[in-house]
């Protein structure tokens, strides 16, 4: 069961990869033709980094699995909260971005990220921001799988590790 969850999160960890590279690809063609202020070039450099981060999360996640200890259904849990986790953050950046992309909200009169999406049509900020809760509560509830597994496995009896 771990070797399979490893599996997943090293595939969709080096997946997020690409996609966070094939982001920052035209998100550098688009940065040599406007201002470091620009909103498109700012969120398309935070999704790069993002996602990147995220990857490497998960890819580091899954050579961690077999050290951790719980139950085994805890184990899909954090490798598919991970991969939900990921792929909703990629979304609401999409969602964003093309926001932005479409309706090009002034930064000055609009200078916070809230502001922004608030200027969007409502449609825009319903979906980026269900997105994003789905995205922080999957990865709090890995997050706090990872640390009730490690700390399940710091605490272990050697007489457990013999029986």
């Amino acid at each position: 069961m771990p070797r399979r969850n490893q599996l997943i999160l090293i595939f969709h960890g080096s997946l997020l990869m690409l996609i966070s590279m094939m982001v920052e690809s035209p998100g550098m063609l688009y940065a040599l033709h406007h201002g470091t202020d620009d909103l498109i070039r700012q969120y398309l450099r935070q999704a790069h980094s993002v996602l990147m981060v995220t990857a490497v999360w998960m890819i580091a996640t899954a050579m961690t699995l077999p050290f951790l200890q719980f139950a085994g259904k805890f184990v899909p849990m954090i490798a598919w909260s991970l991969v939900i986790t990921a792929y909703s953050f990629m979304l609401a950046i999409a969602v964003f971005i093309v926001g932005l992309w479409r309706y090009h909200p002034d930064p000055i009169q609009f200078p916070h990220q809230i502001d922004q999406l608030k200027a969007l049509p409502p449609i825009f900020y319903w979906i980026n921001i269900s997105l994003l809760v789905v995205s922080g509560v999957t990865s709090l509830l890995a997050g706090g799988l990872l640390v009730r597994g490690s700390y399940n496995a710091m605490h272990e009896s050697i007489l457990e590790q013999i029986h």
